[in-house]
């Protein structure tokens, strides 16, 4: 047996696709939504004139 039994393989494969479709499902929905929620865009500051000079 040079590569282990075909049962082997096979489980192999099976835990490599379940692995890409949770690490896409991660990259694509997770993690943007857990970015949404702790990390919100900054609010726009007023504008403020700048202070007068006294000469």
């Amino acid at each position: 047996m040079l590569l282990g039994s075909l049962k082997t393989v096979q489980l192999f494969g099976l835990l490599t696709a379940i692995s890409i479709v949770g690490a896409m499902f991660g990259e694509l929905i997770l993690f943007p939504l857990v970015l949404a929620h702790f990390d919100p865009e900054p609010q726009p500051q007023p504008a403020t004139s700048p202070p007068a000079v006294m000469l």
